[in-house]
């Protein structure tokens, strides 16, 4: 049967609270619907260096216990976990906060260098591991599921989600209380805002969810700190949604020529000029996003082409 000849992969990443990340998840569903490769999961308990650790002999066992051709690992100290073992040879996706922050990107390049293979989802993130083995290293932002984030008529969208027709809508690009995302920043630029309107949080939303918050809102506004390739950017421009975003990870290159989206410095005043600039329109503006996801070949079936190219180099 064709199932018995798939390569098997073990996706490795954090999960203290018992769910993939989304675009870890949307990944691995991806790759596992062909016919070449079967996904399988293992999810880490613990937090910090030590409690990654502790996880090391769980994660022998169960390498031990079954047949992996490798061992794909999210983030640096997942890496840094997987690579310890030298049972299967493994890949590792850096995503941002595990090379941007100063205190995980040690590990981080250590854990690169032990790796078959290492992926980065933003440039800016591979020029940390410019000393590494520079062929070893690719270069693919998390792609985008075109089919769930898509335009959809605003009325429509706040009718879904019980919003108020007359009300503007600002969506916040993450958990509040995500120091990461700088809500404070947020919070002081919108002390400026000329015109009436709402937050939402991007918080504990299903996929369909955060597509109907992105089409209710007139605004998607990202204030963080640092960022690798902020997937919510790239979940907005499917969805044709005005955005304001701090100069991080990679949205220059992700917001090239896209139209009603402002990059700003992390100033209040910057934030909040843009945003009045957007709301002073009497109807939602619309970008040509979704044109540019397609440009960059972000959705998800061309990214997944590139990572089952990384996967056949090390065959």
């Amino acid at each position: 049967m064709i199932t018995n000849n798939k390569k098997r992969v073990l996706f490795v990443s954090g999960g203290n609270n018992d769910k993939l990340l989304d675009y870890v998840k949307e990944q691995a569903d991806e790759i596992n619907d062909s016919t070449e490769y079967s996904i399988d999961h293992y999810l880490i308990k613990g937090k910090g260096i030590i409690g990654y650790l502790k996880n090391y002999i769980p994660l022998r066992r169960k390498l031990i216990s079954n047949n992996y051709d490798f061992i794909h690992a999210h983030y640096g100290l997942s890496g840094m976990l997987a690579v310890l073992q030298r049972k299967c040879r493994v890949i590792i996706t850096f995503h941002g906060s595990d090379l941007n922050r100063k205190d995980h990107r040690k590990i981080s390049i250590l854990a690169s260098y032990l790796a078959t293979k290492s992926i980065v989802v933003s440039e800016k993130l591979k020029s940390h591991l410019a000393s590494n083995k520079n062929n070893n290293i690719h270069l693919i932002p998390c792609g985008v599921d075109l089919s769930v984030f898509k335009p959809i008529h605003q009325n429509e969208a706040k009718l879904r989600l019980n919003l108020n027709q007359n009300d503007n809508y600002i969506l916040f690009g993450g958990a509040k209380s995500n120091k990461v995302k700088n809500w404070n920043l947020a919070l002081k630029a919108l002390e400026n805002i000329r015109y009436n309107y709402k937050i939402i949080e991007l918080k504990n939303m299903s996929r369909e969810q955060v597509n109907l918050a992105l089409n209710s809102s007139s605004i998607l506004l990202l204030t963080s700190h640092m960022e690798g390739s902020p997937q919510i950017i790239k979940e907005a421009m499917s969805t044709n949604t005005p955005i304001v975003v701090t100069n991080v990870g990679d949205v220059e290159w992700l917001l090239h020529n896209v139209t009603n989206t402002y990059i700003v410095k992390h100033d209040k005043n910057e934030i909040s000029n843009a945003i009045n600039n957007i709301l002073s329109h009497p109807t939602r503006l619309s970008t040509n996003g979704r044109e540019r996801i397609l440009e960059l070949k972000l959705d998800k079936e061309s990214v997944t082409k590139e990572l089952r190219f990384v996967y056949h180099s090390i065959e």
